[in-house]
């Protein structure tokens, strides 16, 4: 939804009147300090401007007291309420914790990826970025520091609550990815974010990004170098790489939000001004631990892209919010590292190695989604050495009915293909032994009619 003339900051008695409004309406969590362009039914009503207000949720008006109704009209213009959700540090989101890429514990540090201060469950590596001649991760305040954190303390990764669902052990030196550098607390006028100094090898050209290959979404490092910072404008198309939602695609939609965000416990809620909102494309652009992540302008060479602003809150409507890099950067004193080229592809040996005791972490991905009714494997990490147990299912996509004495190839990449019969219900089952430590997507063929 591209958004016309929206850039002119409120005059300071249509911000005194917004603020004045919010403080009396219980359903109000913001408001915009540009003008917007009306929309109506998902569409903008061109020539028309108006004030832009947030609401945790709408309710009809008959089922609210007129005291609580948002004026229709501010110091001579309309309003426009938009229903974005109760907003609050990405942490306190639902976390989901299946094990992929991003939560596992990685031998070479990249931006994208599972990390936090053992105090705290987990958050995402934003990038890598320059200080005084010297590289550090970014992230968030609340995933790199939190209410008991301190400088010099170490920083796990994965992030401590990881290490439990992923790799059922308690959090240790043996995860040890970093230590706590600077931060800003949150508060007015400051922003959410920590340098991380690595203490183990790391490469900061490289991002957990799914490419196409053959019509196939495959994860695996990527090259991409950030040029930023550079200030994002409404219609901006952005993406970012996170702990739990991985690659995700967003519009943005505000770049001047005054927004209450819910910290939760000792700290409550915090009003933030000038925020960036990112509505997400198909998805919720922000999910539980994806805090600290790194939203990127969608433009020009995918191997280099701006770095636009730092993530730390989300909605319950899938809204994202971000300080604006170029911020951060000024309050942290950090800058991106130059260079005009795009960083070469990595080695293909080594990407990833989840912990010291060689395990195999499997991600489980079928290339005939409508034929194979389920493809799966006992669990997703297995010790080197131990036999990849795995099944499926193979059906006719318009009825259901079973695919029966048919070949059904199973590609684990560099590993190798085997192949599987079905059975007379469509299943089939078996082992994959002698996988080497590392990371695969193991993708189910049918080659049939």
């Amino acid at each position: 939804m591209k958004q016309e003339e929206h850039t002119m900051e409120l005059t300071s008695a249509h911000v005194q009147a917004l603020e004045l409004v919010k403080a009396t309406k219980p359903n109000i969590v913001g408001f915009s300090t540009s003008y917007h362009t009306r929309v109506k039914g998902g569409k903008e009503v061109p020539g028309s401007r108006c004030l832009r207000v947030y609401l945790s949720r709408k309710l009809p008006k008959e089922q609210l007291p007129a005291d609580d109704l948002v004026p229709a009209s501010i110091e001579d213009f309309g309003t426009d309420c938009v229903v974005i959700g109760e907003v609050s540090i990405a942490s306190l989101l639902p976390m989901l914790s299946p094990p992929t890429l991003y939560t596992g514990r990685w031998e070479t540090l990249i931006s994208g990826i599972s990390i936090g201060h053992p105090t705290i469950t987990a958050g995402s590596l934003g990038a890598f970025v320059v200080k005084e001649g010297q590289d550090f991760m970014l992230s968030n305040w609340h995933v790199g520091v939190g209410e008991q954190g301190k400088l010099g303390d170490v920083i796990l990764q994965p992030g401590a609550y990881d290490i439990q669902q992923v790799y059922g052990e308690a959090p240790s030196d043996k995860y040890a990815a970093g230590l706590l550098e600077s931060f800003r607390v949150p508060a007015a006028g400051q922003v959410d974010a920590a340098l991380v100094k690595p203490t183990r090898a790391y490469n900061p050209n490289l991002f957990v990004s799914p490419l196409q290959r053959a019509g196939v979404n495959v994860v695996e490092p990527h090259p991409v170098r950030l040029s930023g910072p550079k200030d994002p404008s409404v219609g901006m198309r952005v993406l970012k790489e996170g702990r739990t939602s991985g690659l995700t695609r967003g519009l943005v939609v505000d770049i001047d939000a005054t927004l209450d965000v819910n910290y939760g416990g000792t700290i409550g809620k915090l009003t933030f001004q000038h925020l960036t909102v990112v509505q997400g494309i198909n998805a919720p652009y922000l999910q539980g631990g994806d805090s600290g992540s790194v939203s990127r302008e969608e433009a020009g060479e995918p191997e280099r892209q701006a770095a636009v602003g730092l993530n730390f809150a989300g909605s319950s409507e899938g809204y994202g919010m971000a300080f604006k890099m170029s911020q951060v950067a000024a309050e942290l004193g950090f800058t991106f590292a130059p260079g005009a080229e795009p960083p070469a592809p990595p080695a293909p040996t080594k990407r990833y190695a989840p912990s010291d005791s060689l395990e195999v972490a499997i991600l489980v991905e079928a290339l005939v989604p409508t034929r194979l009714s389920f493809f799966r494997t006992d669990r997703a990490i297995y010790s080197e050495g131990d036999p990849v147990a795995l099944e499926g299912q193979l059906v006719e996509a318009a009825t259901g009915a079973p695919v029966v004495g048919v070949a059904v190839q199973v590609n684990a990449g560099s590993a190798g293909v085997f192949s599987l019969t079905t059975d007379q219900t469509g299943a089939f089952r078996g082992n994959i032994n002698g996988l080497p430590a590392g990371s695969y997507n193991l993708r189910a063929q049918f080659l049939g009619t």
